[in-house]
């Protein structure tokens, strides 16, 4: 079952989108902005984050109403000016529309809707040449995906800062900027007529819509991942099994004769039959975490014994095959998880054993701490290995990714240990990140969550 989720970092999409407006303007060689403040919460957003970007006094707002006009949308666009203290100017268009709806008195509402947005877009742009200064869109997301606009009207802006957020992210937005409650609270209206609403005369939600939206553009994304993941299937079985024919038919043939020469060829035979098992193997466990058919055994543990009695393994494997290991256990008091302790194990052991395959041969150390983060326990686990370029960092938990592609042949590399571990801890209500310093190795952080003890069970 896909999970639609739409939520934003408000603060990194602010951030953006004022210095997308701020860059855009200059590089025109302007520092000014005019935008046609309508009451609504879009138009709103749209001066929002021009003021931020270019200071109230280069930011123009304009409101163009209608004699049909409910009154308080220019009250709402009022409050906007008032708040953001930014000049402002009140231009009705009812003289200039009303000489074409009276040609026609059977004229849509829908015509007379898009002579009313052109008609409001000639104003912005006489305007902005008098204020010299950009007309700043403000259409969303989900509008231009629903064609919901006016060519040569509402969509013939200059710059549109806000194009690529749906309708729910600009709500998050404009309460993160603190746009007035009245207007988050307002249903959507280009005020096109009296008792005219967006969504009523669309039919269905804006939430609908963005949710319908998304959910087209993951199962999109998910058929075109899916092609590609037969591709890399198909490559990485062909490759090991042309090898072994290949061996097969020499030996079949008898032309070898040396004892020592038939050992490598059946080693060879052995390894790529194995690559190609534990690749299956990989395939099966993967295909399962994505369609959400894993079995999970949940347990609560004290997640200290729990870690204490992993690192105990690993050190005696690591230090078997003398590298170095240390682990330390910075946590001040114990804590609960809920977890599948196999697939934690499962997650860790995938992320050291990328640590031994990519490390020195000689001198290899692998450092991990445990310690408490908010409501998760976390975990570091850091090599002294190559580092990952930063380039590459993004892709190293998609599926038959490969920093190195030579050398992750020699170590028969299926290219998902790190997607599948991405998903067990992901499954399990946890997150993993990973961050990489140029030469001096890679450290990958595991945070599980803590398991929140009853209200009956806590101690006052």
């Amino acid at each position: 079952m896909i999970h639609i989720d739409l939520t934003i970092n408000t603060n990194l999409v602010r951030k953006i989108l004022t210095g997308f407006i701020r860059s855009e303007i200059t590089r025109v060689g302007l520092q000014r902005a005019v935008i046609g403040l309508s009451g609504g919460i879009d138009s709103a957003l749209s001066a929002y984050l021009a003021v931020e970007a270019l200071g109230a006094e280069n930011v123009l707002a304009v409101c163009m109403p209608y004699r049909s006009s409910v009154p308080e949308s220019l009250a709402h666009a009022q409050l906007v000016i008032d708040q953001l203290k930014i000049p402002s100017v009140v231009i009705p268009i009812t003289e200039m529309v009303e000489p074409l709806f009276q040609r026609d008195p059977q004229m849509s509402q829908t015509r007379r809707g898009n002579i009313m947005a052109r008609a409001r877009m000639i104003i912005l742009y006489d305007q902005s040449a008098v204020f010299r200064g950009l007309v700043v869109g403000t259409s969303n997301k989900t509008e231009i995906m629903l064609g919901y606009s006016t060519l040569y009207g509402d969509s013939a802006y200059a710059i549109n800062p806000i194009g690529d957020l749906y309708k729910a992210q600009v709500r998050q937005l404009a309460r993160a900027m603190g746009v007035p409650q009245v207007i988050l609270d307002k249903p959507p209206t280009a005020d096109l007529w009296q008792g005219q609403t967006d969504e009523g005369e669309l039919g269905f939600t804006y939430e609908m819509a963005d949710k319908l939206r998304e959910s087209e553009r993951i199962n999109s994304e998910y058929e075109e991942n899916r092609k590609t993941l037969i591709v890399n299937i198909s490559h990485d079985l062909k490759t090991p099994m042309t090898s072994i024919q290949g061996y097969i038919e020499i030996i079949l043939e008898g032309g070898i004769t040396q004892p020592d020469k038939l050992q490598r060829y059946l080693q060879t035979i052995y390894n790529n039959s194995t690559y190609m098992n534990k690749l299956i193997d990989d395939l099966f466990l993967f295909s399962k975490l994505d369609m959400d058919k894993m079995d999970f055994n949940y347990e609560s543990l004290q997640v200290r014994p729990f870690m204490e009695d992993l690192m105990t393994e690993f050190k005696f494997e690591l230090e078997e095959k003398n590298y170095g290991f240390s682990y330390q256990d910075k946590m001040e008091k114990d804590c609960l998880i809920s977890i599948d302790g196999k697939r934690v194990y499962q997650a860790i052991r995938n992320i050291i054993g990328n640590a031994v395959k990519y490390g020195p041969e000689n001198n290899l150390q692998v450092t991990v701490e445990l310690y408490e983060q908010g409501d998760f326990a976390c975990l570091d686990i850091q090599d002294n290995g190559p580092g990952i370029p930063e380039d590459k960092l993004p892709y190293i938990f998609e599926r038959f990714y490969r920093i190195d592609t030579e050398r992750s042949k020699d170590f028969m590399s299926t290219g998902l240990g790190l997607a599948i571990t991405k998903e067990l801890v992901e499954a399990q209500g946890g997150k993993i990140s990973v961050s990489s310093s140029g030469d001096v190795g890679t450290c990958f952080t595991v945070c599980l969550p803590v398991k929140t003890p009853p209200e009956s069970s806590l101690t006052l």
